[in-house]
């Protein structure tokens, strides 16, 4: 029986257990007062003190249909200390008052690839949506192209 998509995604974080569990906590709980006071965010509600490296498995299906047996399976994104690219929740997007665009890990990655490797066309469109409302939508296309 094959994994769900839930199983193949993996976060890592690579910086101090204990600096990453306090930062994570006080980060979602930042973001939760902000959503619920309708207010937007800012770059500083996600930069954390410690780094994440993000993992994600291709399904099966996919993997059959878009790669050759010599692709490898897992795509591993960059490293960054900005948690923005974990949040998949649509209304935190809406409220981000900087350009997303500018937001990359240590590859070059912006959040539309971790979107993208995802399969979470939600997300996709909501940062389409998001970028073409700021006017970067070329910004965050080119940028995401791949390498």
């Amino acid at each position: 029986m094959p994994k769900t998509q839930a199983d193949q995604r993996k976060l890592k974080i690579t910086g101090p257990k204990e600096v990453a569990t306090i930062e994570k906590d006080k980060k979602l709980l930042g973001i939760k007062e902000k959503l619920e006071k309708n207010q937007e965010f800012s770059l500083d509600d996600f930069q954390m003190e410690c780094e994440f490296t993000y993992n994600y498995t291709t399904p099966i299906t996919v993997k059959k249909t878009l790669f050759t047996a010599a692709q490898e399976e897992v795509f591993e994104l960059g490293k960054s200390d900005n948690s923005l690219f974990f949040y998949k929740d649509v209304k935190v997007l809406q409220r981000i008052n900087f350009d997303l665009s500018k937001v990359l890990d240590s590859k070059g990655n912006n959040i539309l690839h971790y979107a993208v490797f995802q399969h979470n066309l939600n997300l996709v469109n909501a940062i389409l949506n998001k970028a073409k409302s700021d006017g970067i939508i070329e910004n965050i296309i080119l940028n995401s192209q791949i390498r």
